[in-house]
């Protein structure tokens, strides 16, 4: 990176991203924009300048200094100031989105997770996982409206993927429904033998009386993220 690259808050902005396994959309999301918001500031230069606020949150995500991003010359008084190609700070667990983040309604295919979705603090991570492997909590971001009225379009799911199949009980799951991958609504059978699998929202058809040996189980759905209306 050039000596102008480095001064520049949307080269540096683009690096950390890169270097950090993020990506635009999760970026924009964690600020509460539309998924372009990232993308734009950085390859089309709008807005120009971030605001305040964004410059702030983006500092403290990635545990850097706002004067990285274009900021005041002067952090908050007795702040570490840590450079962008840093780690992050100890303390806090980073939570990576499946690859393509499914949808409560269509669906996406799923992979390893490879962008970050947010830093959460340890102490929080224990509480959601209940003991569970942290690397085994991915999130999910909602597309739709199959869930509704538990889970709307642009909710942000953690999954715990330790829980699955060989611990199937009533609860909300991510699974596989053929090649689609769907947030659905697992409840089991009186008679203990198969289950239905429902949406929240009414429009959508359930299935009645699925085998649990042929359902595909990602994880059980842990906790959300979503904002005030």
């Amino acid at each position: 990176m050039s000596v102008m690259d480095q001064t520049d808050p949307r080269a540096v902005l683009d690096r950390l991203i890169r270097e950090r396994g993020a990506d635009y959309a999760a970026l924009s999301r964690i600020l509460g924009k539309n998924a372009a918001y990232i993308q734009q500031y950085i390859k089309r230069g709008v807005p120009r300048r971030l605001s305040e606020e964004d410059r702030w949150a983006i500092a403290r995500h990635f545990g850097i200094s706002q004067r990285l991003l274009g900021g005041p010359t002067d952090d908050i008084p007795g702040e570490q100031e840590i450079t962008y190609s840093s780690a992050m700070p100890s303390g806090f667990t980073p939570v990576r989105f499946l690859d393509k983040p499914g949808s409560a309604a269509d669906g996406a295919e799923d992979g390893q997770g490879s962008a970050v979705c947010c830093y959460l603090p340890d102490a929080l991570m224990r509480k959601i996982s209940n003991d569970a492997p942290l690397s085994e909590i991915v999130a999910v971001s909602v597309d739709g409206d199959a869930m509704m009225p538990l889970l709307a379009d642009g909710d942000d799911l953690l999954i715990d993927r330790s829980d699955g199949l060989d611990r199937l009980r009533d609860g909300v799951y991510a699974i596989w429904l053929g090649d689609i991958l769907a947030v659905r609504r697992i409840t089991r059978d009186p008679t203990g033998a198969t289950y239905k699998i429902s949406c929240d929202n009414p429009a959508y058809p359930a299935f009645e009386h699925c085998d649990s040996q042929t359902l595909t189980v990602i994880g059980r759905c842990v906790w959300r993220s979503n904002r005030l209306k």
